[in-house]
């Protein structure tokens, strides 16, 4: 498939690695991946910043309330949990207040989200997923949000999950649709619901439902799985060659993007980026052209001091700036839009053309 920078690619904590995205899609079923690099394991580890700082910022705990709200709506109030992929241990922290009774525990691959965690009494455990050594507890739940993506071999991966819970919950980007989520180099694969059953069946297990996530958490879904075995399932063709025509189509408006923003932006015009998140990170990496034009990052009520090589400030209508760029998801960038240009700034939106 087309890459959407021929020298560079991104990671999930929106470092920039110097090799292109490199995805493909299996003509059979449709399932698109990357090759891992030897250094795959590896960009988890120190260096690997996406959860290295303390559980309670704003954004974050709102996002984990709805990831806990969503797993405690699924299911009965379980024996004990255990998370897969746990970062800081701010999912688990959220789940105390569905289940404060409940035994939780958890395994990270960083470092330093697993100190973090500490910090903040989690109990987790730093590494990668293993299998358990004790038998499962009766009625325990074991979980991940949004790691099957990154392990190199996903069904080894919830085999060893289904060895921590009674019942196990997965959830992943959606990778039946053409999306942000492939745009990371270490989302090895975009996993769509049929490859999720399969994987699962394969793991000697039952898919039991899958369901899309609440609005407000974006393009997810959850697979719930039990004991037991499952159905064969059957690639579909025709559904491959329609996830690679669109998924390339998708890649391919990336590598476009900055000449049509080249095209959008006032020449000599003093230029500011609206956020300071994913969004950012992606243009940062696949438009550098028009982030070198950028002078601050700017948002409301900023968490972070900097983000990447830009500063960021605090939104006024005041900001001396021209035009803003609005990194920001797509659907909200009319309504952003909208409020700077109220305040007497320019607003450079893409929505036209990319849809995360």
């Amino acid at each position: 498939m087309s890459d959407p920078h021929p020298t560079h690619s991104i990671l999930s904590d929106f470092s920039i690695i110097p090799r292109p995205l490199g995805k493909s899609v299996c003509a059979r079923c449709g399932l698109t991946s990357t090759t891992p690099t030897p250094e795959h394991e590896a960009a988890f580890g120190d260096d690997y910043s996406l959860y290295d700082h303390a559980p309670g910022q704003a954004y974050e705990a709102a996002r984990q309330s709805g990831y806990a709200m969503w797993l405690a709506n699924a299911f009965d109030t379980p024996s004990a949990i255990f998370e897969a992929g746990a970062g800081n241990g701010s999912l688990l922290l959220a789940l105390r207040g569905a289940w404060p009774d409940v035994e939780a525990r958890g395994v990270e691959a960083a470092a330093p989200a697993v100190a973090r965690a500490r910090d903040a009494g989690v109990a987790i455990e730093h590494g990668f997923l293993k299998a358990s050594a004790v038998p499962r507890r009766s009625g325990s739940l074991a979980f991940a949000i949004n790691v099957i993506e990154h392990t190199l071999d996903p069904i080894a991966f919830v085999r060893d999950l289904a060895t921590h819970g009674d019942s196990v919950a997965i959830v992943c980007p959606d990778g039946d649709a053409a999306g942000s989520e492939l745009l990371f180099a270490d989302h090895l694969f975009s996993i769509g619901r049929s490859h999720m059953r399969a994987f699962v069946t394969a793991a000697g297990l039952r898919v039991e439902a899958q369901v899309s996530a609440p609005d407000g958490l974006g393009a997810f879904f959850m697979t719930i799985a039990t004991r037991g075995e499952g159905g064969a399932v059957a690639p579909n063709e025709s559904e491959a060659a329609r996830a690679f025509d669109a998924k390339d189509a998708y890649l391919r408006s990336w590598s476009d993007l900055d000449g049509t923003l080249a095209q959008r932006l006032p020449s000599g015009a003093r230029v500011a980026c609206f956020g300071a998140g994913e969004a950012a990170g992606l243009l940062r990496a696949y438009a550098p052209a028009t982030w070198s034009r950028i002078r601050f990052c700017t948002m409301d009520s900023p968490p972070l001091s900097r983000f990447g090589d830009k500063p960021v400030k605090p939104y006024a209508p005041e900001l001396a700036i021209d035009a803003l760029v609005l990194a920001t998801r797509p659907s909200v960038q009319a309504a952003i839009g909208r409020r700077v240009e109220g305040d007497g700034m320019r607003a450079i939106r893409y929505d036209d053309v990319i849809a995360f």
